[in-house]
């Protein structure tokens, strides 16, 4: 089975010990690795149905991956809950369908230093940055705004200076690249 894919990590879904591929677009593709180089059947679950970026991590604190992704066409980030199996269900987590809005790039980090993660995401068409503090069991607050320069795309989040607080490199669409310190104060 070939499932088109947009974006892909590389993580150890089913917790044995080998790692497989888990990737998003029209459906969230779980494809197990056997340890020897090759792979077992895909298993897909329903995605975002459109170009998305996305991210991977416990973002409900039951030990099991989860995919948050992007939905640039229709303004709307999805929250795919993962069983631990390879198998995820879905359900919307923001939409910002308001005036042809969409996200572009979404990253998932402890912004606010409460062991909770976060969703930060790049809104092109406003020029901002968008940080969805997580509150736990994958809900999260309504979003917390900065702003960049023009037509933020990309970015990765962590801590660059070694300071304890979260920081953003973003790539913009015209490829210049941005740095911002200190994300969040606590």
């Amino acid at each position: 089975m070939l499932i088109r894919l947009n974006d892909f990590a590389i993580v150890d879904v089913n917790h044995d010990g080998i790692l497989d591929v888990l990737g998003a677009e029209e459906a969230v593709a779980f494809v197990p690795g056997t340890g020897l180089g090759t792979f077992g059947p895909t298993v897909s679950s329903p995605g975002a149905g459109h170009y998305g970026r996305m991210a991977v991590d416990d973002l409900d604190g039951d030990g099991e991956y989860d995919i948050v992704q992007t939905e640039w066409v229709s303004g709307m980030i999805w929250f795919h809950q993962g069983a631990g199996d390879g198998t995820f269900s879905s359900k919307l987590v923001y939409d910002m369908n308001v005036g042809g809005q969409s996200y572009k790039d979404v990253q998932i980090a402890d912004v606010n230093g409460d062991a909770v993660p976060d969703l930060v995401v790049t809104v092109p068409s406003l020029d901002v940055v968008f940080v969805f503090e997580g509150l736990g069991s994958g809900v999260l607050a309504d979003p917390l705004v900065f702003a960049t320069a023009d037509k933020p795309s990309l970015l990765i989040v962590d801590d660059f200076d070694h300071n304890g607080m979260t920081d953003i490199v973003i790539q913009y669409d015209d490829d210049f690249i941005g740095i911002t310190y200190d994300l969040l104060v606590r």
